[in-house]
This record gives C-alpha cells, structure tokens and sequence, in this order.
C-alpha cells in the first residue's frame, strides 16, 4: 500500500502503549525503536528514570513513563525502548507495546489531558480510538531532576 504524501498541517506520529494508554512520539524524533536490553541502576537518579544503557558505546539515560505516570513497575519482558532525544540529549523511553505510525493534524491540545496538564507531557491528541498523550522528552524531567541525570553520567565510561 503507498503511504500518502503528508501535507504541511500533518505530521506522523509512532504510537506506542504503557498499560492501556497510548502513547505517541512524532517520527522525525524517533531514532530506533529495540527489544530492552540490560538496564544499569545507578545511584541518585530520579524516580522516573530507570538506569541507563549502553547503546553502541553511548550511555543513554532510560525513562519510564510508568513511573511518570505513578504506575507500578512490572518484570521487564518483551518491552520496548525508543530511541529519542530530550533537548541536547539522546534518551531510551520504556513502552510495552508499539501500535504502529499514524498520521494527524499538527495541531496537539494541551487541554484536553486528563487531570490538566502534567510535567513531561507536550499534550495529546483524539483519534477514533481515544486520547493519545504525547509525551515531551525535553520536559520529561523538571531541572534539578535532569542536573541529577547529568550528574550520574558523568560519572560513567562506557566499556
């Protein structure tokens, strides 16, 4: 099937899921999308950051939207990490599942998140589907939260 050609007002979006709640990233800002491979902890970080990885000798700090979200961590199985970046940085983000790339309007509602507007979140958008929530890598962490992350990979040499 040939993909339709997008117009200026539209953008694709990777979607992806945690629990049941969808998820969705644009694609221009997706790297690679990998099986979860071992996860260092270190010491210090913030609650919504799960460790970090070595991906071809960079060191990416891995966030959990599940721990953003309050939700209770689970076994790491066949989850997921896409591969983005947050401002200056390249990051892992945990999914559970990824759905697929959609197209919508450029247009993303800040108001229509449930409970109002939350830290890490750029808005979400309503498809026939339901709500998808668009996270935003570069505010995934507030300020003193990203000096700890900068903190604890100085520290670290990739082997």
């Amino acid at each position: 099937m040939k993909r339709q050609k997008l117009s200026i007002n539209m953008m694709s979006l990777l979607v992806f899921a945690v629990e049941e709640q969808k998820y969705a990233l644009p694609t221009e800002s997706v790297f690679h999308v990998i099986r979860t491979v071992k996860i260092t902890t270190l010491p210090d970080l913030p609650h919504s950051v799960l460790g970090i990885i070595n991906l071809h000798g960079q060191i990416l700090p891995v966030y959990s939207i599940r721990r953003k979200m309050n939700l209770a961590d689970r076994t790491l199985t066949t989850d997921l990490l896409i591969i983005t970046h947050a401002g200056e940085r390249t990051v892992a983000l945990m999914a559970d599942t990824v759905n697929g790339v959609i197209d919508c309007e450029r247009e993303i509602n800040p108001r229509e998140q449930p409970g109002g507007e939350k830290p890490g979140f750029a808005g979400c958008i309503t498809t026939k589907d339901g709500i998808i929530l668009i996270p935003d890598p570069e505010r995934f962490l507030s300020e003193s939260e990203e000096e700890k992350v900068t903190t604890a990979l100085s520290d670290v040499t990739p082997s």
